[in-house]
């Protein structure tokens, strides 16, 4: 076993650090490889100096077996370590040495089972600052010794150097196609080394992101640096590139990829600008990324929420528009919306924010792409006209404000279906789009219109029912006309078992009544 006292005396065997190639080694104990938690643990400050010694003299892309498990140790001591560890160690540099390692151009290049234990160490300090933050905890706002502040920075210099290397996290092939790695521990393979990098990182990610969440104030200020755009960036790639859509780590990351929207100084310039920047990395594949995502994932209400926000604010441009229905993503967005709605309890706010926040974008993707890639999908197919519809009667229980957003959206599909029947000939769609209309125009016209008679009934809410008259004027429908016949289909309907499974549900019942063959009840005309 290798001794290090006064005297520099140094007996050596395979199993100790090979610290005899260092000549500034500055503690008293003995230095064992097997034990490094431990020398960490029983005096931090010399362990980083030594650290530091071996990060300095390591041969890069080498075996450098010293280095690995010294940051190893200190990787466990980090997760464990209290104010009695980050103090000292804070004030030692520790910080800063970990923004120089990760910033450095060379670090992806290393091997990953030593990144990774370095990404571990930076998740461990958040570890440590978020209960000194967070309002709900016992004591917050405790001393932290400046370990946020410097860890955040070293983040976004790891996020920067990381996406300038991203093609580190995926399988790295050699000339002739085969997987290779230089210089990972024997006892590890690549392909489990880059899942766990991917996992590794994705978790570092999201628990910086959940750390921002504590504090707004300060997510906005860090929101407002260059340099947090690249933590978006990786953000985005993770999620993208993720192995397992039912883990709660993609949940978690589709939840932060609308981190950097929400704060106050992304414009709607700025998100379209986002938005193209994501379409010409990943082209239409996000899209179909996305549609497993919000099929397979267990979402909570926020996290749906907030990604239906993403859909509307960063991906409904033109690039992306044309390829809504190929992707699936607008089936998608509906079951996910119907999963939701029978699995959780959505307040009615939220209710009512989600189907702004989904309306929106699928009325532009109707009205603003080919009929193949738009309208027909969504008026043949997914019944996005009785969707609006149910929409705008949950308005109307609503505060004023978002009657103006409903008569902008129904103002423009009715501007669509006021071309459609302006045209001449075959006009199948056209037909589509009236019959679509009719089927729920007036029943919803008849739950709209107390809207005015309300007290608080204001000019929103005028403009929010002439809206809707605007459809059926659009659709070629007569309100007189649409008003007898629903009272006629009224009058019809009543006469028939409320039962669905009910033989007389939908056929009229003979006379005199029979007992019903389905629901045992006799049903009287």
């Amino acid at each position: 076993m290798l001794t290090l006292g006064k005297n520099d005396v140094m007996e050596y065997d395979s199993d100790t650090f090979d610290a005899y190639r260092y000549c500034d080694v500055p503690w008293e104990f003995q230095v064992d490889r097997l034990n490094a938690s431990g020398l960490v643990k029983k005096d931090p400050v010399a362990a980083f100096a030594f650290l530091r010694v071996v990060y300095k003299a390591r041969t890069p892309g080498g075996l450098n077996w010293t280095l690995w498990d010294l940051t190893s140790g200190f990787a466990e001591n980090c997760k464990q370590g209290g104010p009695e560890f980050w103090e000292p160690l804070a004030g030692a540099g520790f910080c800063e040495f970990l923004e120089r390692v990760v910033g450095d151009s060379s670090f992806f290049g290393e091997s990953l089972y030593w990144v990774i234990e370095v990404l571990r160490q930076l998740e461990y300090a958040l570890d440590f600052c978020i209960p000194r933050i967070y309002p709900l905890s016992p004591n917050p706002k405790r001393e932290d010794f400046g370990v946020l502040n410097k860890t955040s920075r070293t983040i976004m210099a790891m996020c920067s150097n990381a996406w300038k290397n991203k093609d580190t996290f995926l399988a790295v092939r050699s000339q002739d196609g085969s997987a290779i790695r230089t210089s990972q521990p024997h006892h590890m393979n690549t392909t489990d080394l880059l899942k766990m990098l991917r996992k590794e990182t994705g978790r570092l990610l999201l628990t910086y992101c959940c750390l921002l969440d504590c504090d707004g104030a300060y997510r906005q200020a860090l929101a407002r640096s260059p340099d947090f755009e690249d933590v978006q960036r990786l953000v985005l790639y993770f999620w993208f590139n993720y192995d397992d859509d039912k883990g709660s780590l993609v949940g978690g990351l589709l939840t932060v990829t609308t981190l950097h929207i929400e704060s106050l100084e992304m414009t709607f310039t700025d998100m379209c600008k986002f938005g193209l920047e994501i379409f010409e990395l990943y082209g239409p594949t996000f899209l179909s990324r996305l549609t497993r995502s919000l099929l397979e994932t267990q979402l909570d209400d926020d996290t749906f929420v907030r990604m239906l926000g993403f859909i509307d604010k960063v991906l409904n441009i033109p690039e992306f528009r044309s390829h809504f229905a190929s992707s699936g993503i607008l089936k998608a967005v509906l079951v996910a919306f119907g999963r939701q709605g029978a699995t959780t309890k959505l307040s009615r706010d939220e209710l009512s924010e989600a189907r702004v926040l989904i309306n929106k974008p699928f009325t532009d993707v109707l009205v603003d792409t080919p009929a193949a890639n738009g309208a027909i999908p969504l008026i043949r197919e997914l019944h996005f006209i009785s969707f609006l519809a149910d929409s705008v009667v949950l308005a109307t229980s609503l505060p004023g404000n978002i009657h103006s957003v409903y008569a902008c959206i129904v103002n423009k599909l009715a501007a669509y279906g006021a071309g459609l029947a302006g045209r001449k000939g075959t006009n199948a769609l056209g037909k589509a789009f009236s019959n679509a209309v009719r089927q729920v125009w007036y029943p919803t016209l008849i739950r709209l219109l107390p809207v005015l008679d309300a007290p608080s009934a204001a000019y929103d809410s005028e403009v929010f029912v002439r809206s809707w008259r605007n459809l059926g004027i659009a659709a070629l429908l007569d309100e007189e006309e649409e008003k007898v016949e629903y009272e006629r289909a009224k009058k019809s309907a009543a006469q028939h078992c409320a039962w669905r499974d009910c033989q007389y549900h939908t056929v009229k019942p003979p006379t005199p009544p029979r007992v019903c063959q389905g629901c045992g009840e006799a049903v009287r005309s």
